[in-house]
């Protein structure tokens, strides 16, 4: 992975993707890179070197399809291929739980919906306000969620049966 002109990180890995999860002033900035056809999810100090951090084993069960960050709430958001949406911190947390968002189990959100709708999270992203998220999913639609309560505010179809 080359994060920029002058540092280059080898991996010894496929990767998939990968996240910037550090807030502005932190002394690490941290990437977050997600290795192919396994469940790990590998963090690397983004000014050098190819020596993971640390290595997330436990967060997925299967491999990681996207991931992303919110700053403003310590939040980073990953998918993988069963359908799972995981919610997780950065280092300041020990990458646990986050304890800024306001639910205690995933029963209590929408999370679920991707599982049950037997489709894959493509890719995520947030909104400018940090105050939701929006997911692609393999059956190409478009799913906003709140980003603290994990709550669905809305789908968007963008299959072609509906144009």
């Amino acid at each position: 992975v080359n994060v920029d002109m002058i540092n280059i990180i080898r991996l010894e890995f496929m990767p998939t993707c990968a996240a910037w999860i550090h807030r502005a002033g932190d002394p690490v900035p941290e990437l977050a890179v997600a290795e192919a056809d396994t469940d790990k999810i590998h963090i690397y100090d983004g000014k050098g070197s190819s020596t993971a951090l640390k290595v997330l084993d436990n967060i997925h069960m299967k491999p990681v399809t996207c991931i992303t960050y919110c700053a403003a709430y310590d939040i980073a958001l990953s998918a993988d291929e069963g359908g799972m949406l995981e919610y997780w911190s950065g280092s300041s947390n020990d990458y646990a739980f986050p304890r800024t968002v306001k639910f205690e189990s995933k029963v209590e959100t929408d999370l679920y919906e991707f599982a049950k709708k037997k489709t894959v999270p493509v890719n995520l992203t947030l909104s400018p306000n940090n105050d939701a998220f929006a997911t692609f999913a393999a059956d190409r639609k478009i799913r906003l969620f709140r980003i603290l309560t994990g709550k669905l505010i809305c789908v968007i179809d963008e299959s072609l049966q509906n144009y």
